[in-house]
């Protein structure tokens, strides 16, 4: 009889806890259905998204792109729904228990504050010889446990030289051992320990015009993606 009880009280404890678990996803399902509605309402996903299919980019590299064009087109709401969440899991300089970081909150603040004063720009195209590029550059550095954007003596500029007119600006960005999108995206945008944000800068400079991705396998951070832009000299 008492191994009996014992069998029915653990038996209830999985069901509570199935309970508890089927609750918790119904309840997520339900927040992500809410940030997708209110999405939909700030971003014309599709206008933003419209090269996804096109270029034979990767799932991860389509959603930089996206994540990039959200935030130039409404900064101040991206910063708002994405950005200003993760204040409350700071404790100190470290972020979600396990992410040390040079400025803490402070960076942070400054990309908030820095977003919510920038004006709305248009989104970037994705261009066929900036991903051939940035697909290359990760190729060949994911290879090794480098980081930068100089391989040979050749910075990003150099490289870009073979493609891009001598009136044209470029820039790029390079993020290592971030896994999603939108991590890589807020990372660049906050630029912590960064004091001249030029991440960010580039990921909001009003002149560019188009965007290349490549995300790969990095030797020493697992992963890296390479974010190559250029737009026009004025």
């Amino acid at each position: 009889m008492i191994l009996e009880g014992a069998g029915n009280i653990i038996i209830n404890l999985y069901k509570r806890a199935g309970l508890i678990t089927c609750s918790f996803l119904f309840m997520f399902q339900v927040f992500n259905a809410q940030i997708e509605k209110t999405e939909a309402k700030i971003w014309n996903t599709k206008e933003l998204d419209a090269g996804r299919k096109s270029f034979g980019l990767s799932e991860l590299e389509a959603d930089v792109i996206l994540e990039i064009n959200k935030a130039r087109t409404n900064p101040s709401k991206y910063a708002e729904l994405y950005i200003k969440p993760r204040l409350s899991n700071y404790n100190g300089k470290v972020y979600n228990d396990k992410t040390v970081t040079k400025e803490g909150t402070v960076a942070v603040n400054d990309c908030i504050s820095a977003m919510n004063s920038q004006v709305k720009l248009l989104p970037l195209k994705p261009d066929n010889n900036l991903i051939k590029l940035a697909k290359e550059y990760t190729k060949m550095q994911g290879k090794t446990n480098q980081t930068g954007h100089e391989t040979d003596g050749k910075g990003f500029k150099e490289r870009m030289k073979t493609i891009i007119d001598d009136n044209k600006v470029v820039g790029e960005n390079i993020s290592y051992g971030r896994n999603t999108a939108r991590d890589i995206v807020i990372a660049q945008l906050i630029d912590d320990g960064r004091p001249k944000r030029g991440h960010r800068k580039n990921i909001l400079r009003a002149n560019y015009t188009h965007i290349g991705v490549a995300s790969g396998e990095h030797k020493e951070y697992s992963t890296m993606c390479t974010i190559n832009f250029f737009g026009d000299n004025t």
